[in-house]
Order: structure tokens, then C-alpha cells, then sequence
């Protein structure tokens, strides 16, 4: 299974392998790829994928002619890294104007992991439960979403969303553990990632 890696720098592995996707990291095919794993079965249409990965091109470049060339680096490049597809199928599907990651090539993305489990530690009533809940979701919280494509507009704007997750996180976790006491003592606190919300920033939600 190909396993996504976002929070923090991108990072692929096909069965527990590193997989790259071109010669140097941050490039249009690693981007176009976490664009369309995280769009899923819904997809994406063309004339938005051509603006979160060209917008910043001057208005003379072909981001049509781009943007096919890159799609086919992209399948290039998954093929180079033997990654499967099933037979007579391709990794990308086209259809009625929309891009989108074919669903029969089985994917995890951590980012899509993290959001799952806040919510459902939010949602669950068992203290306890929720505390493993919320303790998985932040092992999961390595840094940034994908602080290499910070100055992206799609990026930033996820990473201002899950920002708020994680703080929205943070703040029911702590009212979870002071209600139960040894608020620094339970692992969920000891295993936080090094880009933590800082306690002076909780105030603001």
C-alpha cells in the first residue's frame, strides 16, 4: 500500500519502501500528486488543478501543455517506482473535465488519519477513549503540512484549517486530562510533536 506522509516534509512509501517522484523534492509532480490523493473519489476539476499548480506562472506559459506533461511525469514516475495499478487502468482518471487519483490503488494520507481521529476523539463520551484517541492523532502530527510548499495558496490554507483542528484538539484534551489530574504524566502529553501549540495560544480559540 502507498503510504502519504504531509505533516511535515512530504514523504512516500509503496509497502513500507521510500518511493520518490522526480530528481529534486518540492517539484509540480510531488505536487500534483498529494493534490490528487487528497482530493480522492470526488477529483478535481482541470481548471483548478491548473491554478493551485501553475497560478504563480506568468500568463505567456502554457499551463495546459504543463499540465499534461506533468501528469505524464507523474505516471512515469509511479511506474519507475513499481508502484501497482490495476490491469488495462491507469493511476489518474479523466473524466467529464475532472482529475482524480484512480480509488482501486489503495492509499493512506496521515493528514486525512489526523482529521479522522480529532474528530472522533472529540465525538467519543469515554474519557478514556478519547485520550487514546487524541494521543494517535498527535503521534500522527509531525510538523507542518507540507512546510515545503508553504508559500502555495492551497497549502496554506490547509495548513491554517488543520491548525485549528490541532488546537481544537488540544484545548479538549487538556480539559479531558486536568479533569482526571496527572495532566503531564499521561503519555498524550509526553509525545507531542516539537511544533506544539504553545499554552499562551490556546487563549485565542
Amino acid at each position: 500500500m502507498l503510504e502519504v506522509k504531509t505533516l511535515g516534509c512530504f514523504q512516500l512509501f509503496l509497502d513500507g519502501r521510500p518511493v520518490t517522484l522526480g530528481r529534486q523534492s518540492g517539484n509540480n509532480i510531488e505536487k500534483l500528486f498529494v493534490i490528487l490523493v487528497l482530493q480522492g473519489s470526488q477529483g478535481i476539476a482541470r481548471r483548478e488543478l491548473i491554478r493551485q499548480l501553475f497560478y504563480r506562472q506568468g500568463a505567456e506559459f502554457d499551463t495546459g501543455a504543463n499540465l499534461r506533461i506533468t501528469v505524464y511525469r507523474l505516471r512515469q514516475a509511479l511506474k519507475k517506482a513499481l508502484v501497482p495499478q490495476p490491469e488495462g487502468e491507469d493511476y489518474i482518471l479523466m473524466e467529464n473535465g475532472n482529475y482524480r487519483w484512480n480509488p482501486a490503488i489503495p492509499v493512506s494520507v496521515d493528514v486525512t488519519e489526523f482529521m479522522e481521529l480529532a474528530a472522533r476523539a472529540e465525538e467519543e463520551e469515554d474519557r478514556e477513549k478519547s485520550l487514546k484517541l487524541g494521543e494517535e492523532a498527535f503521534s500522527l502530527y509531525g510538523g507542518e503540512f507540507l512546510s515545503e510548499f508553504s508559500s502555495e495558496e492551497w497549502v496554506n490554507t490547509r495548513q491554517i484549517e488543520l491548525g485549528k483542528i490541532y488546537r481544537k484538539l488540544f484545548l479538549h484534551q487538556y480539559q479531558l486530562l486536568y479533569t482526571g489530574g496527572g495532566i503531564y504524566r499521561h503519555s498524550s502529553w509526553q509525545n507531542l510533536p516539537p511544533r506544539s501549540i504553545p499554552l499562551r495560544n490556546i487563549s485565542s480559540i
